[in-house]
């Protein structure tokens, strides 16, 4: 059961600190429903998860609709693509270009799909929540966050960022990982979609800096820690050469779900595509606690994550239909020959 007197402060947080909603302004909020084929194939816990947010989509439209009563405000349901990453439907981008802001209550990521990068670049305001909990919306979650405070930090790491050629990271996990972000651009993900941003998409919970490496520049070991990504029970590890993840070890069924998708050993698209390394995201959000939701975990202060696949959104220049984060907990990591992160606490 969703508490509407719970999320709903947040709610109205959303539209007017997140997104700074202005009088007027037509809201779009999206919600992605099962398809029969998930019905029947997906298991009931799964399905209940994604359920909840087509209820709680409903609920975010209702409280806004009644906090913003000069504002539009759709909710539109539309069918699963099932994956991150993988193209909307037709109607769905449509409904955005129409938009001022958009609201995802989805299982799967609207951030890397050209529909989203269509509408931002024709200056929509779009906050996608893969994978969102309700409970996320409650006080003291980790969307009911100080915005303030995490932009502060936010822009400090970023800048460190955009001074940087080289990034290393290392765990005592095992993860050792390096990669070029030469020329890339930086970015600040601080929560607040104001009209005049530099980022026109973000993700609540917020609170992240981030740039795409270099693609062909990673090189070593990312150790993915049982319970830091959904349904992991056991370590997981990826082999990385050239930019690309070249083997994955262990990791249980998610291993062998991973296996499947990348087929390593393939030299055809999209796997090669779908093994890039796309991303380096920096948490910087205090309120972010829980480990086995990525959306939640990767904004975790003190860790660090590792993105695969699609990274065009962030300025780089690959683009497939897979989208998905890593994240390591207590990194020691490197800007060139800078410490900046020691076992997890910042030294910035």
């Amino acid at each position: 059961m969703i508490i509407r007197e719970k999320v709903a402060q947040s709610i109205i947080n959303l539209f007017r600190v997140n997104l700074c909603l202005s009088e007027g302004e037509r809201a779009l909020i999206l919600a992605d429903a099962p398809t029969p084929n998930e019905w029947n194939r997906l298991d009931l816990d799964f399905l209940t998860a994604m359920t909840r947010r087509v209820f709680l989509a409903r609920i975010v439209g209702d409280v806004a609709k009644e906090a913003f009563r000069t504002n539009s405000i759709e909710v539109y349901i539309y069918p699963s693509v099932g994956g991150h990453g993988r193209d909307l439907p037709d109607d769905v981008a449509t409904k955005m270009l129409a938009s001022d802001v958009v609201v995802g209550i989805t299982t799967y990521s609207l951030t890397h799909t050209a529909a989203t990068k269509k509408a931002t670049e024709a200056g929509v305001r779009v906050i996608s929540m893969p994978s969102v909990e309700p409970e996320m919306f409650y006080p003291g979650g980790a969307i009911d966050a100080d915005y303030k405070a995490i932009a502060k930090d936010t822009i400090k790491m970023f800048e460190y960022l955009v001074k940087t050629d080289v990034v290393h990271i290392r765990s005592d996990d095992g993860t050792d990982l390096s990669f070029s972000i030469k020329g890339r651009k930086c970015w600040a993900e601080t929560g607040i979609l104001a009209k005049d941003s530099q980022m026109k998409v973000g993700n609540l919970p917020a609170g992240e800096a981030s740039v795409a490496p270099v693609e062909g520049t990673a090189e070593g070991v990312i150790v993915v820690k049982a319970n830091w990504y959904p349904r992991l029970n056991t370590d997981m590890v990826l082999l990385v050469s050239k930019g690309l993840v070249k083997d994955v070890q262990g990791g249980g069924s998610v291993g062998e779900e991973l296996r499947n998708l990348l087929k390593p050993q393939e030299q055809q698209q999209p796997y090669i595509l779908r093994r890039n390394i796309a991303e380096l995201g920096i948490g910087t959000n205090p309120n972010a606690k829980r480990t086995d939701n990525v959306l939640e975990a990767e904004k975790i202060k003190g860790t660090v994550h590792i993105g695969i696949g699609s990274n065009f959104f962030l300025g780089g220049n690959i683009k497939t239909d897979l989208h998905t984060d890593f994240v390591i907990p207590k990194p020691d990591v490197m800007f060139d020959d800078k410490a900046v992160i020691k076992k997890g606490t910042w030294l910035i």
